[in-house]
């Protein structure tokens, strides 16, 4: 008897210690649910909800996590929370890809919700349309809510559970959302833009990048859930194989773009043979991804991520050390990208638990990688430029040489016999050679013989000749004698037209009027080089100015959650002292410190870039008194200018109105005399910067001059271009200032700016309507 009750005593502080607790919920928190979660395994997969309520098996979750890894078994989840007050509630799980979800729910011990779906079945099962599972709730104050969730799935079972009012979810997921957006929205931005330059290009390194970040794109969206609802709902079959396929091509083209990037195919080396081995093994995997299960082909992907991306990283180092550039900035990328990658991985595995940083470490990894792998890119540029620029002139060719062929609209068409005679041309013909109809022009003699419209007897010999021996000639520049005598440039292209035998039966071709071409190529083609050399300009500097600030808050937050770890680990053995824990504060703060400066950093620099459009400002229209608007962006310099002993002279007549955009000009007030405190002045006894305003008719005219040292020749050219300086990095300056001093007198003041060369010092003249409706 004594036996039996002391067995019971057991069984029962048995079932106690694996009963979860309730956990009293406010609707103004949110909560993660972890520990308050008990589990039981389903190895039969076949245990109803009957039996699970009534088994005693259940095991408590002993860490902040709930996450079983990879396993083959079914597992139940059960919890209980009380409400504080009455609201509507959400339980969140913020991993769409778990197979088979089913969902049961007890209010006050009376059923409520039963939901069963799933990765592996019709989206529209979901309870709520959202790429996460979401589960609503409406409890009134006291009431108890139990749920119990059943989960079989092929991969990592990671169940991050999260519980909050509906009004607090809502505003998270509006947060997350924006996240999810502007990091698809910069990979999808720099896939065109990657892609332009490859089809520019023909670069098959661009190619690879394209290839990489489309691959990547597809499998981020499959992993979140977007791709699901969006391209595939009522096809859940598709989520167990686009995801391995892709994740699977994105090893393919991580190692063919790295191969290509750093040239290692085209070196003798020990590592090539390496690196085609392992090519060769990943190559298999988008194929596998789709025969093998989902279970077995992702945790092989997986350890191969990582032996990918360690191989290139080590080869990084090692051609870094060699001092090639590409190869310092692909260690950089790499570096950054397993950073995200390890931490994505482990938190499959269970090892971390699943927060915001975690969940998007993947896609925060392979944003930043992409931005660093760009700068590497941006190093192809010039040679790129020039190659681009041939392949325009050969593409001009071509397209004119179709044109002239086939378009009546914009060349002169024409067919001629072996002997020149005229036989059929097009009205742009007639047009272009001063003839009203085709019965004019066959009343002349140049109908019989087309060499007669031709000023250089030589000219048309060439084009014949040409033409018999190669077949075609393409573009030829010459001087046409019009029906009035007057004489204009054309374009002559020519082919020979043959029968099925391949003999010649006549020729075809067409004319083109390139007087204004000629004129104007040479300046077409100067602002194409100056539109793309801006473009350019503005990804480097973009990249450049971001790159260190979110390099090192990465660190930092690595750094930060290594000490985390250690402060664990020691607390979990019973050794941690109040010395090594005050230590470890202190370095936790130093590493929070680092990242958040950075960030601050990062946000500053966003709102400098914002300066790059003047229309992001809010600038109106206003009647304004030139001498006050002038004096408004002078008067914020008043003590520096006194502290530097620097004398500002304002001429400006205090009856000139103007209706404008006011705030514009004080802008470039501001930014001017910025430029010259920063720039201008070195140690010389004379500090002078003057300004010089009037009104001539409905112009107005601001001329700024200061007596400091004046612009380099660099400077002069580049004064006005984006993020052009001479003091980067020093008090956050970023070259953005006179930059958007000329796009604020050429675009939102409709002027003109003019930089004179003054003997000493610096003189910019800017003109602008006085009046603007």
């Amino acid at each position: 008897m004594t036996r039996l009750l002391f067995s019971l005593l057991i069984l029962c502080a048995s079932a106690m210690g694996s009963a979860n607790t309730i956990l009293q919920v406010d609707d103004g928190l949110r909560y993660s649910i972890d520990r308050q979660v008990d589990y039981l395994l389903d190895d039969s997969l076949a245990l109803t909800l009957e039996d699970v309520r009534s088994s005693k098996l259940w095991q408590p979750i002993d860490r902040n996590i709930v996450n079983l890894g990879f396993i083959k078994q079914a597992a139940w989840f059960r919890f209980e929370l009380q409400a504080i007050n009455s609201n509507d509630y959400i339980l969140h799980l913020p991993y769409p890809i778990l197979d088979y979800l089913d969902h049961y729910s007890f209010v006050d011990g009376e059923p409520y919700l039963e939901v069963k779906t799933g990765d592996a079945r019709r989206f529209d099962t979901r309870a709520v349309d959202h790429i996460d599972f979401i589960f609503p709730y409406r409890l009134e104050t006291g009431q108890t809510l139990t749920v119990y969730l059943r989960i079989d799935t092929e991969g990592g079972l990671d169940v991050p559970l999260r519980f909050s009012s509906k009004e607090l979810f809502l505003a998270s997921d509006k947060e997350n959302t924006l996240f999810r957006g502007f990091v698809l929205g910069i990979l999808i931005l720099m896939l065109f833009y990657n892609s332009f330059i490859f089809i520019s290009l023909r670069d098959r390194v661009y190619g690879f990048y394209v290839l990489n970040i489309f691959a990547y794109i597809v499998t981020s969206n499959v992993y979140d859930g977007g791709a699901f609802k969006l391209l595939w709902p009522d096809a859940p079959s598709l989520n167990s194989f686009v995801f391995p396929v892709f994740y699977g091509l994105i090893q393919v083209t991580s190692i063919v773009f790295m191969l290509a990037l750093l040239q290692v195919m085209e070196k003798p080396s020990w590592y090539k043979r390496y690196f085609l081995i392992l090519l060769g093994i990943v190559s298999t995997f988008p194929f596998l991804g789709a025969l093998v299960p989902y279970s077995t082909i992702v945790p092989i992907e997986v350890a191969f991520s990582l032996i990918v991306n360690t191989s290139s990283l080590i080869l990084g180092i090692h051609l870094s050390l060699k001092g090639d550039r590409i190869a310092m900035y692909f260690t950089v990328a790499v570096s950054l990208f397993m950073v995200g990658l390890v931490s994505n991985n482990l938190k499959a595995l269970g090892f971390l638990p699943t927060n915001f940083f975690t969940q998007h470490a993947y896609q925060v990894g392979f944003f930043v990688d992409m931005v660093v792998l760009s700068l590497a890119l941006a190093q192809k540029i010039d040679i790129a430029r020039k190659e681009r620029s041939w392949a325009q002139r050969e593409n001009i060719k071509n397209l004119k040489r179709y044109e002239d062929l086939y378009s009546e609209s914009l060349s002169g068409n024409f067919q001629v016999t072996l002997k020149g005679k005229i036989v059929s041309v097009n009205h742009a013909f007639l047009e272009m050679l001063g003839y009203e109809n085709e019965r004019e022009l066959f009343n002349s003699k140049v109908a019989n013989n087309i060499n007669l419209f031709s000023m250089d007897g030589n000219a048309s010999r060439f084009i014949i000749n040409t033409v018999r021996e190669y077949g075609k000639i393409v573009d030829f520049e010459e001087e046409a004698i019009k029906k009035d005598g007057s004489i204009i440039w054309v374009s002559i292209s020519v082919r020979s037209v043959t029968n099925g035998e391949g003999v010649v039966e006549y020729y075809e071709g067409s004319m083109l009027d390139i007087n204004e071409r000629k004129e104007n190529e040479t300046l077409r083609e100067q602002g194409m080089r100056d539109r793309m050399s801006t473009l350019e300009q503005l990804v480097i500097g973009i990249s450049h100015e971001l790159n260190t600030p979110l390099g090192t808050s990465i660190t930092g937050l690595s750094y930060l959650n290594k000490l985390v770890a250690e402060m664990n680990d020691k607390k979990q053995e019973n050794i941690l002292s109040t010395k090594l824990f005050d230590s470890i504060i202190k370095e936790e703060f130093q590493a929070v410190d680092l990242a958040n400066s950075n960030l601050e950093r990062v946000s500053e620099l966003i709102k400098q870039f914002k300066h790059i459009s003047v229309t992001q400002h809010g600038y109106e229209i206003k009647n304004v008194n030139l001498l006050a608007t002038i004096s408004s962006g002078i008067v914020e310099f008043e003590n520096t200018l006194l502290k530097n002993a620097i004398d500002i002279r304002l001429n400006c007549d205090e009856n000139i109105d103007v209706n404008t955009y006011g705030d514009a000009i004080s802008e470039i007030i501001v930014q001017l005399v910025s430029n010259s405190m920063d720039h201008a002045f070195d140690e010389q006894s004379e500090k002078v910067i003057e300004i010089t305003a009037s009104l001539n008719e409905s112009t107005i005219e601001l001329l700024y001059q200061d007596n400091g040292k004046g612009l380099t020749d660099k400077g002069k050219l580049e004064l006005f271009n984006p993020f052009y300086t001479t003091m980067r990095g020093y008090q956050g300056k970023v070259g953005l200032g006179m930059y958007l001093t000329f796009n604020l007198a050429t675009q939102l003041l409709m002027g003109e700016v003019e930089v004179g060369r003054p003997e000493q010092g610096i003189s910019i003249l800017m003109k602008f309507p006085s009046y603007l409706s």
